[in-house]
């Protein structure tokens, strides 16, 4: 890749650091939906959070710039580049739907969390740019390529077929097949440039205009969640950040009795 092409990905990866680990999807939303809240509110709003998670995920949002600073007794309040995050979201939102990555019915801010997984591998980039160019190619191929030892290919491959980024055709039980990228990985790289676009410095005066309350949002679409069901349904995965760790694992989902933190 050129280092315009790696600068870009770095970019990229810095930016999903920031939105991508468990809970934050979670805050923002019920604060644009809310407003500013006191933290006790907050944690109401979110009873599946433990409070120790919450507070660290919270002194975390402040350190990356997405939430005021997260001082006792002070509202939690989004700063402009975290209120920023909700065309990023709807975007997110919308592929997740469209690619059918996450089975329905889930809370939007599930759906963004799941979405910001499937992105957060960090050879994808030049994983879609490889296999665009050069499509059907294997993962020796694009092992060499990419200058990757083939075990961290062979991961990355793996990955981004269960997420339905790659396919890979003609494989058998003693050889690997050919690599695709699919339309989801086709949609992929737009939501990177978005992305990373957030993540951009902003010039003062834009950002100091910035409203630090929810900005009114146009009408959901019919068949899409209301922002305010989103962010009160707890979330049918078990806990995990999507950054520390590489894999997600499945359970069932939650029985309706089962308790909450009040």
């Amino acid at each position: 890749m050129s280092p315009q092409t790696t600068k870009h990905v770095t970019d990229a990866g810095q930016a999903i650091i920031k939105i991508a680990p468990r809970w934050t999807t979670w805050v923002v939303q019920t604060l644009e939906h809310h407003g500013p809240l006191q933290p006790g509110a907050l944690a109401k709003n979110l009873p599946f959070v433990p409070n120790g998670v919450l507070a660290k995920r919270l002194t975390r949002m402040a350190a990356d710039g997405l939430i005021e600073s997260a001082a006792p007794r002070k509202p939690v309040a989004l700063t402009p580049l975290g209120a920023s995050l909700r065309d990023v979201h709807t975007a997110l939102g919308d592929w997740s739907r469209q690619h059918d990555l996450l089975a329905p019915p889930a809370p939007e801010a599930e759906r963004v969390e799941d979405a910001l997984h499937h992105l957060a591998y960090k050879h994808l980039a030049p994983f879609l740019y490889h296999l665009t160019s050069n499509p059907g190619a294997t993962i020796a191929q694009l092992a060499h390529a990419l200058d990757l030892p083939y075990v961290s290919a062979q991961y990355g491959v793996v990955r981004l077929c269960a997420s339905g980024i790659l396919v890979e055709d003609n494989g058998g039980l003693r050889a690997r097949g050919n690599l695709f990228v699919t339309r989801a990985g086709v949609d992929a790289p737009g939501l990177l440039d978005q992305i990373t676009s957030w993540n951009r410095p902003k010039p003062h005066d834009r950002m100091a205009a910035a409203p630090h309350r929810p900005l009114s949002r146009k009408a959901p679409a019919p068949d899409a969640p209301r922002r305010e069901n989103a962010v009160r349904v707890p979330p049918a995965v078990p806990e995990f950040s999507h950054v520390e760790h590489v894999t997600p694992w499945s359970l069932p989902s939650p029985p309706a009795g089962a308790p909450t933190r009040r």
